[in-house]
């Protein structure tokens, strides 16, 4: 758990734009009340082009948000989450 309503796997460090750096998950979900929030990667390779097949959903910073997962293409959602983790990852090992 990370915070009350997070559920987040993995850790890595995230940097804010005032030089600031946190300890954050590397993939993480939160069931909130308007929407699904999953925290993804914001600078994924490829995510323009899985963002036009994958449904109804909206992005803001690297949060993805899905009012139900019937609105999205599960197997698109996936390929998100996967492609997410596997870059991170890769990133933390290059430092």
């Amino acid at each position: 758990m990370w915070g009350r309503g997070i559920v987040g796997f993995g850790r890595r460090d995230i940097a804010y734009a005032d030089g600031r750096t946190s300890d954050w998950p590397i993939i993480a979900f939160a069931p909130r009340k308007q929407d699904l929030t999953i925290y993804i990667n914001r600078r994924l390779d490829g995510l323009s082009a899985l963002r036009r097949s994958l449904g109804k959903h909206t992005l803001s910073g690297g949060c993805l948000h899905i009012k139900r997962l019937s609105d999205v293409d599960p197997g698109v959602l996936a390929k998100v989450l996967a492609r997410s983790v596997k870059q991170t990852r890769k990133i933390r090992a290059h430092r």
